[in-house]
C-alpha cells in the first residue's frame, strides 16, 4: 500500500451495494474489501479477516485473523483499524491485535485518514458522527464538516469520495451503473457503451473502473485504456475490485477471490459457502415468498451507511438484522404499501421502508 495514498473511501451518501446480514459469521462470505501491506493481502469479507501472504516461491498462504463484519483501513503508519459492526474496533500494531469495546466505537461504519489524523463514522447516540482519534480517546469533532459536507450537498448522487492527500486530488463516484466519474471537478465519462459497476484509484492517483460489460478500464493521459475482461462470467454482476499496482489487481465476490498478475487470472479459493441451517433462522420472518412474484434487485439508500430490517411492515417492530454497506438483495415492490419485502441471498427475509430501497 502506498504511504502516501488514501485508498479510504469516505461515505458521504455510502456505496449502495448492500445486502441484509448479521454480523454473526454464518452468511455467505461475501468480499466486502481488499488492502495491500507489502507482502500480505488483506481480505475482508462479511464474517472475518484473511491474512494472505505470497511468497517469492509464488506459494500462497491465508488465515484467518478475527471475526465479524464491517471496515478496515491500513494508515501512514502501517496501522491496521478493523471495525466489527455491532461489537467493537480491532487495532493491529506490530502485529497485535487489540480489541476495543465501547458504546463509541460499537456501530463503526468507515475508517479514514485526512491529514494524518484518524477518523470514523460511527453510531453515537443514536446519531452518525465523525470521532477524531486524539491522545488515545475518541472525541466527537465538526473538523471535517467543511471538508467534506459540502459535496453532499453539492453533488447529487454521489455515493464515494476518495482523497489522494499527496496530491489533494478527488475522485468521485456517482454509484452503480452510472456513466461518469468526477476528478479534480473533472467530468470524466465511461467508454462508449460502457457502464460503471466498481472503481478504485491506483498508487499514481489515476482512476480505474470496471464496467457492467465486464471490462477493467484505466484512465491515463486523457483516455480510457482498456486492461482485461474478468475470468468468471457467473460472478460478474456481484464483483468489486481494487488496484495493488498496475500490473495487478484483485476481484472479490461471493465466495470468490481472484487476481490478475503476470498476464494471467489466478483464482484463490480458501473462501467457501458455509452450510446452511436447517430449520429457521433467528433472523427470518413467517413471511412466505411466493415464485411467482415478481422481484427486483435492489440497493440500500440511506445516509446513515445501513438500514434497519424489521420483522413486520411496521416502523416499531423488532429490527432482525442492519442493511449495510457493500451487498445487494432481492426485493418486492408492492405500489400499495409503504414497507417491502426483503430476501437476501441466503434466504432471510424481512420488511424496509420503501424509501430506503433504490433499485438497479
Amino acid at each position: 500500500m502506498h504511504k502516501t495514498l488514501v485508498r479510504r473511501l469516505i461515505t458521504l451518501i455510502f456505496f449502495t451495494l448492500a445486502i441484509a446480514m448479521n454480523c454473526s459469521g454464518d452468511e455467505f462470505p461475501w468480499v466486502q474489501r481488499i488492502l495491500f501491506q507489502d507482502s500480505i493481502t488483506w481480505i475482508r469479507t462479511n464474517e472475518g479477516l484473511y491474512k494472505i501472504i505470497q511468497r517469492k516461491n509464488e506459494t500462497i498462504t491465508w488465515s484467518k485473523e478475527i471475526e465479524g463484519a464491517g471496515d478496515i483501513y491500513i494508515d501512514s503508519k502501517n496501522t491496521i483499524w478493523a471495525a466489527d459492526f455491532g461489537n467493537g474496533l480491532y487495532i493491529n500494531k506490530d502485529g497485535k491485535w487489540s480489541l476495543i469495546q465501547n458504546d463509541t466505537v460499537k456501530y463503526v461504519s468507515n475508517i479514514f485518514e485526512f491529514d494524518s489524523d484518524i477518523f470514523i463514522w460511527a453510531s453515537l447516540n443514536n446519531k452518525m458522527t465523525y470521532l477524531k482519534w486524539d491522545n488515545g480517546k475518541w472525541k466527537e469533532t465538526t473538523a471535517l464538516n467543511r471538508n467534506f459536507k459540502k459535496w453532499q450537498m453539492a453533488k447529487q448522487g454521489v455515493k464515494d469520495l476518495y482523497f489522494d492527500k499527496k496530491r489533494n486530488s478527488w475522485l468521485i463516484f456517482f454509484g452503480f451503473g452510472s456513466d461518469k466519474i468526477e476528478v479534480n471537478n473533472v467530468t470524466i465519462k465511461a467508454p462508449p457503451g460502457e457502464l460503471i459497476q466498481h472503481h478504485d484509484v491506483d498508487v499514481n492517483g489515476a482512476p480505474w473502473i470496471l464496467t457492467t460489460n465486464g471490462w477493467f478500464f484505466s484512465y491515463n493521459n486523457g483516455q480510457w485504456v482498456k486492461r482485461n475482461r474478468i475470468i468468471n462470467p457467473v460472478q460478474s454482476s456481484s464483483l468489486r475490485f481494487w488496484v495493488k499496482s498496475d500490473e495487478e489487481f484483485w476481484v472479490g465476490g461471493y465466495a470468490y477471490v481472484a487476481y490478475f498478475a503476470n498476464n494471467q487470472w489466478i483464482e484463490l479459493s480458501f473462501l467457501t459457502p458455509q452450510a446452511e441451517h436447517e430449520g429457521p433462522e433467528e433472523a427470518d420472518t413467517d413471511v412466505s415468498v411466493s415464485d411467482t412474484k415478481m422481484y427486483k434487485w435492489g440497493i440500500i439508500n440511506d445516509n446513515d451507511g445501513y438500514s434497519n430490517l424489521r420483522r413486520s411492515p411496521d416502523g416499531k417492530s423488532e429490527v432482525i438484522a442492519k442493511i449495510l454497506s457493500d451487498f445487494q438483495f432481492k426485493y418486492y415492490p408492492d405500489n400499495n404499501a409503504d414497507w417491502w419485502l426483503i430476501e437476501t441471498e441466503r434466504g432471510t427475509k424481512g420488511y424496509l421502508h420503501k424509501s430506503r430501497v433504490q433499485g438497479l
